[in-house]
């Protein structure tokens, strides 16, 4: 009886000694955790190539899509006209104005979903050279700050040290 009594206070101590040397290593590396953040626009916003990008951006907009969307326009026309000949819509009868007004629907569904990739391509594409730069300027600022975490602005509530302006001028002087 003697010695179960010994086992069990034993199994009992060695289960209690390494919980306090769990929960001390844990409570060691919390205090040792630093987070930080950064808004990640305005350190793209103050990116060296941001104006550039941002202009070659609104160049395809204004050119490509122009060009897209006239494309588009001629296709829908081609459509309507073969369906419905060369009449005028307003003189078409109701059943046909409705038949027209599908036609032009989804053809207009189409051009918005086709637009809206093109742009998201376009602005990706410009887009990737600079964020991959501000990415390599975040992590060399967390290293040199000893941060274990960067995040963005947006993630945070509460804390933290903000590494954008550390982030912003790294970019400049590159």
């Amino acid at each position: 009886m003697l010695k179960t009594t010994y086992l069990t206070v034993s199994v009992i101590l060695v289960v209690c000694l390494s919980l306090l040397i769990i929960f001390k290593s844990n409570y060691l590396k919390a205090e040792s955790f630093s987070i930080g953040y950064i808004d990640i626009q305005k350190a793209l916003d103050s990116h060296p190539d941001a104006e550039k990008a941002n202009k070659a951006f609104q160049e395809f907009k204004n050119k490509e899509l122009k060009d897209f969307q006239d494309k588009e326009q001629a296709n829908l026309d081609e459509q309507l006209k073969k369906r419905f000949g060369d009449k005028d819509i307003e003189k078409l009868s109701q059943q046909e104005q409705m038949e027209a007004y599908k036609i032009f629907s989804e053809a207009n569904a189409k051009f918005k979903e086709a637009a809206e990739k093109k742009l998201n391509e376009k602005y990706e594409t410009l887009l990737a050279p600079l964020l991959k730069d501000v990415e390599k300027k975040i992590k060399e600022v967390g290293n040199k700050k000893k941060l274990t975490v960067i995040l963005d602005k947006n993630a945070v509530l509460y804390g933290g040290i903000d590494v954008t302006d550390e982030v912003i001028a790294a970019l400049q002087s590159k």
